[in-house]
């Protein structure tokens, strides 16, 4: 007897899974929607934006939060678990309305291209938290992080990525995030992965 097709496709995963912040609200909303992308294959990109633990931080702990500081600089400074959801929020410009902008440090070109520099969120997050938070408040975020993954290299992306090569200048320019990931392990790691890769370096 022939399964019954499911009526959950990417396209409706996605779109059921935008209208929640949480993994529990996802849950406890749409617990057929949630079953089904739990076990999909593109589980990442459904459910990647979805907090594991449903924020403590309301709009009007936000606002009290803010109002002690003077400049945005010293609210992320001061408050950082609030200012980061602060930057998640639509109504971010209006939360820190009172606080004159201080002279930017960073170019949008920098922030762009530091992000793109990266290979997931996390890692942008994790390692230019300053440049992050820039994003955040110039509401460039999506724009600076597109492209990026919502997970992490892991050494069998990119083993996978290398078998695809022939070419180590092509593994290196066609693939800059594994290769650079790959290089990280160490040359031992990096000459065993791309040991069936021609060099086209030295030769006429």
């Amino acid at each position: 007897m022939r399964s019954r097709k499911s009526k959950w496709t990417l396209e409706l995963l996605i779109i059921e899974a935008a209208k929640y912040t949480t993994l529990k609200g996802f849950r406890e909303g749409s617990a057929r929607a949630c079953r089904v992308a739990s076990v999909h294959k593109d589980k990442a990109l459904i459910m990647g934006h979805l907090l594991k633990y449903g924020s403590k931080w309301t709009l009007e702990l936000i606002k009290e939060q803010a109002a002690q500081y003077k400049f945005r600089c010293e609210f992320q400074k001061g408050s950082s678990g609030a200012y980061q959801e602060a930057c998640r929020r639509d109504d971010f410009e209006e939360i820190v309305a009172d606080m004159p902008k201080q002279r930017r440090l960073h170019s949008e070109e920098s922030i762009l291209k530091t992000a793109q520099s990266c290979t997931t969120r996390q890692e942008f997050r994790a390692n230019h938290p300053r440049l992050y938070s820039a994003a955040c408040s110039r509401n460039i975020l999506d724009k600076a992080c597109q492209g990026l993954s919502t997970s992490f290299m892991t050494w069998q992306k990119a083993e996978e990525i290398a078998k695809n090569c022939g070419y180590k200048s092509e593994f290196r320019t066609k693939h800059k995030k594994a290769y650079i990931f790959a290089y990280s392990l160490g040359p031992e790691y990096y000459q065993a992965i791309t040991a069936h890769m021609t060099d086209m370096r030295g030769k006429v």
